[in-house]
């Protein structure tokens, strides 16, 4: 029974892997950086004069930002079908990350 269920699964993975897999290879792109932005935005924590205060260096907060904007990218790209689509659809969703990414990053740096 396991192993009929086992058979199954590895058919399903083979068919998905097999022909036009870059849905998949962009997920786990997606994942990863979000893994590798997660470790890097939690840093180390500092107690100031009795507060809770995150300590995130500036250099991490534009390591962030990067992957981010690089993140959205590939969702603009790819997921919501604008890569082959040229003129102002793709400015104004990417125009909207770039504002949106550097209000986020201004405002890190001036709190």
């Amino acid at each position: 029974m396991a192993n009929r269920f086992i058979k199954r699964i590895n058919l399903r993975l083979a068919s998905v892997f097999k022909g036009n897999h870059w849905p998949v290879m962009v997920w786990l792109t997606l994942v990863v950086l979000t893994l590798f932005s997660t470790l890097l935005a939690e840093g180390p924590q500092q107690k100031v004069e009795g507060e809770h205060l995150a300590h995130i260096s500036q250099l991490s907060v534009l390591l962030v930002a990067g992957i981010v904007l690089s993140k959205g990218t590939l969702v603009i790209d790819h997921f919501m079908g604008l890569k082959h689509t040229q003129g102002w659809p793709v400015r104004i969703m990417k125009g909207f990350l770039v504002l949106m990414l550097g209000l986020i990053t201004l405002s890190c740096f001036y709190y």
